[in-house]
């Protein structure tokens, strides 16, 4: 039997919300609601301003890349397209699984503005392998160069680092592959598949040319932006630019609370870990994992009495701001395209 979309969706989101609600009371164990008052006179306001600017900026960063992109695969002027379509995927990849909602979403953004899906699919994938592929050389170099502190000080999250780090690279290799050797990419795949049909998989082996029309209009798209080398390159400066201004978020909460002793590169580094601890981890926008191991690796950063506090207010602004202001945009986004549905629904009756 299976579930109808509406259905699919109470099931999510409640899930997140019960995610949400046992991270809530995990984290409740961690802190000393008697030093609340304490706390909020302690914070630097300017800081909590300066957080709200930080993430407003990653979000328009997302805007400009997916624009360059856009325009690189199809320059025809959309009004709020990017906008559109990055807040889209920033809400979807928080409420969903892995963001496993984020990617189709933005296509069906795309779609409903006249771009076909495979040059939807072909923005989409080349904004995936560039912040992919920045993040893992921006976290891998960290980690190369800091094995040892993580060996001594945060040796639990190492599995979870390498493992995010494996995937990632693994990933970027496959689409390499695929870019610069469609043909023996589809060899692979015609064999995986005759293999998966003699255990009955046979709607996946159907599937097989309209996965090979995928494969060569992926590479045909990613080897036209590569070649657009202004745009590339622009991108992927961008990108550097976006993942910095994320990766400093746990810098300037604990410069909130009025301490000293970490510097802006150390901050850096301790959130690159975070994100790689973490982005494998299959929870809605890695909700609980997060506060989980922020725990594990701020233990020695943060004073006990505050460790709590931070964990609150660094989710609150990585995940739970981000999820309002996109949220917003998001539901004005159906809400426009549902109107202009029915309006041309209307017109053709």
């Amino acid at each position: 039997m299976r579930l109808s979309q509406k259905n699919k969706s109470i099931i999510q989101y409640s899930f997140l919300l019960l995610i949400i609600f046992l991270t809530i009371r995990f984290l409740s164990e961690n802190i000393d609601l008697k030093l609340l008052p304490h706390i909020i006179n302690l914070v630097d306001k300017k800081f909590i301003v300066l957080l709200f600017v930080l993430i407003v900026f990653y979000i328009l960063f997302e805007i400009f890349i997916i624009s360059i992109i856009k325009n690189s695969v199809d320059n025809r002027k959309i009004k709020f397209i990017s906008f559109k379509v990055a807040t889209t995927g920033f809400y979807y990849n928080l409420v969903t699984p892995l963001a496993s909602g984020s990617q189709p979403m933005q296509i069906y953004i795309f779609n409903k503005h006249n771009i076909s899906f495979s040059k939807a699919s072909a923005i989409i994938t080349n904004k995936t392998i560039i912040f992919q592929s920045v993040v893992t050389i921006y976290s891998l170099f960290f980690v190369i160069f800091n094995l040892n502190y993580l060996k001594e000080n945060i040796p639990e999250v190492i599995v979870f680092i390498n493992t995010s780090l494996f995937i990632n690279l693994f990933s970027i290799l496959v689409g390499i592959f695929i870019v610069f050797s469609p043909e023996k990419m589809k060899n692979i795949l015609g064999i995986i598949l005759k293999v998966a049909k003699k255990f009955n998989f046979d709607n996946i082996y159907r599937r097989y040319e309209d996965i090979c029309l995928f494969i060569d209009n992926y590479s045909f798209y990613i080897k036209k932006f590569i070649r657009n080398r202004k745009e590339f390159i622009i991108s992927i400066i961008l990108t550097f630019i976006q993942i910095t201004i994320y990766f400093s978020i746990s810098y300037f909460v604990y410069k909130s609370f009025n301490l000293s002793n970490l510097d802006y590169l150390e901050g850096i580094m301790l959130q690159s870990f975070l994100y790689m601890a973490v982005s494998s981890i299959p929870t809605p926008g890695n909700v609980g994992a997060t506060e989980i191991a922020f725990l594990a690796i701020y233990k020695n950063i943060f004073p006990k009495e505050i460790l709590g506090y931070s964990v609150f207010l660094y989710s609150f602004f990585v995940y739970y701001v981000i999820l309002f202001l996109c949220g917003i945009a998001t539901i004005i986004t159906h809400y426009t395209i549902c109107k202009r549905d029915s309006i041309v629904k209307s017109n053709t009756s």
